[in-house]
């Protein structure tokens, strides 16, 4: 089993060393740009690892290969309009498979950074954002900081390089 398999097998929706990786979802996409060919898995979330219930959840994971001894993880939500939801979406997911990820890199000492990604037709603007979408924004920032990761929010496609 490969080490990028932190779940296993299950909900894997792909896997490879693919060039570009392109996950969409009504309307909304998002594209991981993998010059160097590096050894990658993407994981269904929503009815995958988190089954479909009413728990909020993201979209995909993608789990990127760095080399040996490094992976960088993105959870990744392709939204239409609700910014504030797809962030309550993220922190769910990370609520969920944050420990599991955890546990998994220092079982196999491997460093990692996992980060999150909002791809969405809403017009993406800082500049008057509303309290629920700060105090969420925050909430997502500290729930990241044991996975040395960052948030991003584009408009789609949000293109980038892995």
């Amino acid at each position: 089993m490969s080490k990028l398999h932190v779940f296993g097998s299950n909900s894997i929706s792909r896997e490879g060393f693919d060039k570009d990786i392109p996950l969409s979802e009504n309307k909304s996409i998002y594209r991981a740009i993998n010059k160097n060919k590096k050894e990658y898995v993407v994981y269904e979330v929503d009815g995958g690892l988190i089954p479909s219930n009413n728990k909020s959840k993201c979209d995909f994971l993608l789990i990127v290969q760095e080399n040996i001894n490094r992976h960088t993880g993105y959870f990744i939500e392709l939204k239409g309009k609700d910014c504030c939801h797809a962030l309550e979406q993220l922190i769910s997911s990370i609520d969920f498979l944050g420990q599991t990820i955890l546990r998994y890199y220092k079982t196999n000492q491997i460093e990692y950074i996992y980060n999150c990604r909002v791809s969405t037709t809403a017009s993406v603007s800082h500049n008057n954002p509303n309290k629920k979408y700060l105090l969420l924004n925050k909430k997502i920032n500290n729930k990241l900081k044991p996975y040395k990761g960052k948030l991003g929010i584009k408009n789609t496609p949000y293109i980038e390089n892995v």
